[in-house]
């Protein structure tokens, strides 16, 4: 075997030294697009759930508004009709009714409003 000689050990070593350093710059950079892009797609996610709440709410806020429009239509209605009538008993039965479509709507919009928030938690 040839000796070599330590100046040519040297610049070997140093060459390795350089390539490992590159290859790690070149590691970090690769990871640093990767955490990059996972980012970007986590924040779109989290645009689009909260549009998605947001219109969510709006709906929910339109439809009951709908409903508070239409059992003040019908109270104003059953103030005009006598007690003992059947037309107030019907009128009366449909006020129910609707009132219950409202207390359901609030009940879903809360569970969704909580919903949302333990998402924001996490």
């Amino acid at each position: 075997m040839k000796h070599v000689s330590n100046e040519l050990k040297s610049w070997v070593e140093l060459i390795e030294k350089f390539l490992l350093i590159i290859t790690l710059f070149i590691g970090l950079i690769a990871g640093g697009f990767k955490a990059y892009d996972y980012l970007t797609v986590k924040i779109k996610n989290e645009n689009s759930k909260n549009q998605t709440f947001k219109l969510l709410m709006k709906e929910h806020q339109n439809i009951i508004n709908n409903i508070n429009a239409q059992i003040s239509a019908l109270d104003a209605e059953l103030s005009n009709i006598k007690i003992s009538s059947p037309l107030w008993e019907s009128k009366k039965i449909v006020r129910q009714l609707k009132a219950e479509d409202r207390r359901i709507l609030l009940f879903n919009l809360e569970s969704q409003i909580f919903l949302h928030e333990e998402t924001i938690k996490k």
